[in-house]
């Protein structure tokens, strides 16, 4: 997911976030999901 690969490049979460026009809360539901082991993310 393009939100996640930013945050993992370096980008701030509020970057992303006007960068991709979503929710902070959205954004960091995604990030949080990619950093847990399993399927959810």
């Amino acid at each position: 997911m393009l939100a996640v690969r930013r945050v993992a490049a370096g980008w701030s979460q509020k970057d992303v976030v006007a960068f991709r026009g979503v929710h902070r809360v959205t954004a960091a539901t995604w990030v949080a999901r990619s950093r847990t082991p399993g399927d959810r993310a």
